[in-house]
């Protein structure tokens, strides 16, 4: 869990959206036995918000999830923290990307790389239209990040598509580029 990924960091708003919803649900104790020495500081004492974080640290806390309840609960994860944190924070960015190209999912998944800059580095998005009210997103990572960073994709993009009052369904389509690339295959309505 704590090879080298070079070029991905998080901020500290994402370790601590993940961290506020784990406290919520009583999980994060019964997580702490299972993350490395580096993560339990940062479990212990969280950055400020705005401090950028080796992603290493917020992946052990996911894998640590899926790990004791499965892949469910980190997206579940995801979906909180994105209406919770994530979007209110890129509310300005959110509306106005929306504002100039359209209230569609499509004009969000289409500028993904731009709207998720503020929290995380490293990562960028893809968006291929296969119909007004489909496509697919591939997000790459410089290194392979764990299976469980792509779960909690689904419930932010879930989240984020519903932002332009759509119904969403978002499926994982698997990983590639020795899992540096997971896809996903957003239909809305």
């Amino acid at each position: 869990m704590d090879e080298q990924k070079p070029g991905r960091t998080t901020s500290g708003a994402v370790l601590r959206a993940y961290l506020g919803w784990l406290e919520r649900r009583g999980l994060r104790e019964s997580l702490m036995p299972r993350l490395p020495p580096q993560t339990q500081m940062l479990v212990r004492q969280p950055p400020l918000a705005t401090t950028m974080i080796d992603s290493r640290r917020t992946d052990d806390l996911l894998v640590a999830l899926s790990e004791v309840h499965g892949p469910a609960l980190v997206r579940e994860l995801g979906r909180d923290a994105m209406k919770t944190v994530f979007l209110p924070l890129l509310r300005p960015l959110v509306d106005s990307t929306l504002a100039i190209n359209g209230r569609t999912p499509a004009a969000l998944f289409e500028r993904l790389t731009l709207l998720a800059g503020p929290l995380i580095a490293g990562a960028t998005m893809t968006w291929s239209p296969e119909s007004e009210v489909s496509g697919t997103i591939e997000i790459s990572y410089p290194g392979a990040p764990e299976p469980a960073v792509f779960s909690l994709w689904e419930g932010i993009l879930e989240v984020l598509g519903e932002v332009c009052s759509a119904t969403m369904a978002v499926e994982g389509l698997g990983l590639g580029d020795a899992g540096r690339t997971g896809r996903f295959r957003a239909r809305w309505s």
